[in-house]
């Protein structure tokens, strides 16, 4: 209760600052809480913000793969469905982000991001796997594929960062529908 405490007022603070000017002392403004209990559960906030990452990754995977599981719907639709689903959860954490993107020099955070991206690549390729099963795609480098979506989600992901004027939704869902038309048999 009191981690989740901590991680929300967390994600505050670097929404509002950003990494490098967020501090422990803003962390334990924000959340109500005494030093002693951020420090119990947090060395410091490095630690915050991959607990933040970590708990981002371990929503967004559980949420896909309520959907990939069903052997009933196409892995082509559930591929879109992810591509679209990481759109949806990382445009409501776009404060995380930012956060993140200004700590990927540290190379724990480097770390998780090929984590990420490996764990990412792994789902993609299963599901374009099933679908040259079905018959739906031919390719003969699901993991090629894989790759070039995961590219393709961040590409556009990075460009609304940048330019918040530009709505991704409707590029990611005609990028990946394009790239995945041209694997139709």
């Amino acid at each position: 209760m009191r981690r989740a405490q901590i991680l929300d007022a967390a994600q505050t603070c670097l929404a509002r600052s950003g990494y490098h000017l967020t501090t422990m002392d803003d962390v334990v403004r924000e959340s109500g809480l005494s030093k002693g209990s951020l420090y119990w559960h947090f060395e410091g906030k490095e630690e915050l913000l991959l607990a933040l990452f970590d708990r981002y990754a371990d929503e967004f995977f559980a949420a896909w793969g309520e959907y990939t599981e069903s052997a009933d719907a196409s892995p082509v639709e559930l591929v879109v469905l992810g591509c679209e689903l990481f759109m949806e959860r990382v445009g409501s954490q776009e404060a995380l982000a930012r956060a993140w993107l200004g700590f990927l020099e540290h190379p724990i955070a480097r770390q998780r991001l090929a984590e990420l991206y490996t764990r990412s690549r792994a789902v993609l390729t299963r599901l374009v796997e099933r679908a040259v099963e079905r018959g739906e795609l031919v390719t003969d480098s699901p993991g090629a594929v894989a790759a070039g979506l995961v590219g393709l989600a961040e590409g556009v992901f990075l460009q609304a960062i940048v330019d918040r004027s530009f709505d991704p939704g409707p590029s990611l869902r005609l990028s990946t529908d394009a790239l995945l038309r041209g694997l139709a048999p």
